[in-house]
């Protein structure tokens, strides 16, 4: 239920007008990662700075080879109406790498479509708005229209992904080994999965607006 705190034309309002576009994200995580070379690695430990700089390569890596299939397109380019498509993330976060460069690319096809970043940590008033299971898990999408009306979320990856990391976590395979046969599924899936899943919303959300 959505905490009477935070209404969703509030939650659009602060996305547009805090939240940044992908490109300014990417500049963003760059600068970070700049600036803590500069400080000899500053407040952030060597691990998550080293996972930081994986993400960063990741996102450039996507954002340059993913090519969005012809039925997406299509659906995309069909939205007429605008809306705000919200991702809740962290520059850590190595699921967000490999999900923010495809909803971006999909966002460029229509500019009906508004794509705003905004850090979970920084606003854990919204993140408290979309969890899952219970949990502030990343990356979580949310596509609202500028009226505030909620049409659709997802997160915080794609379904074989998530079957994938619950069989994992069960197996007892430690953390870092589970991120690593995550990250390997990414590179093989492409995007893919996370597009189909993409279309059955689309279908759905054009065929009621019909």
């Amino acid at each position: 239920m959505m905490p009477s705190s935070r209404s969703t034309q509030q939650i659009v309002h602060i996305a547009l007008e805090q939240g940044v576009d992908f490109s300014t994200y990417l500049e963003q995580v760059h600068r970070r990662l700049e600036a803590t070379v500069r400080k000899d690695a500053g407040t952030r430990d060597s691990e998550q700075l080293e996972f930081i700089r994986l993400n960063y390569q990741r996102m450039k890596r996507n954002q340059k080879l993913y090519q969005p299939g012809e039925r997406v397109q299509h659906l995309i380019k069909g939205i007429e109406k605008d809306q705000l498509w919200l991702v809740l993330t962290e520059d850590w976060c190595g699921d967000s790498a490999h999900v923010l460069p495809f909803l971006a690319r999909l966002a460029e096809l229509n500019s009906c479509v508004r794509l705003r970043i905004l850090h979970r940590d920084e606003h854990p008033d919204i993140m408290e708005c979309y969890l899952t299971e219970g949990k502030r898990s990343i990356p979580k999408w949310i596509v609202l229209d500028f009226e505030g009306r909620e049409l659709f979320r997802w997160g915080p990856r794609p379904a074989p992904a998530a079957q994938l990391f619950q069989r994992l976590n069960t197996e007892g395979l430690e953390k870092q080994q589970i991120s690593f046969e995550l990250q390997r599924w990414y590179n093989a899936d492409r995007g893919k999965s996370l597009e189909q899943e993409v279309v059955q919303w689309l279908e759905q959300y054009l065929r009621k607006a019909a």
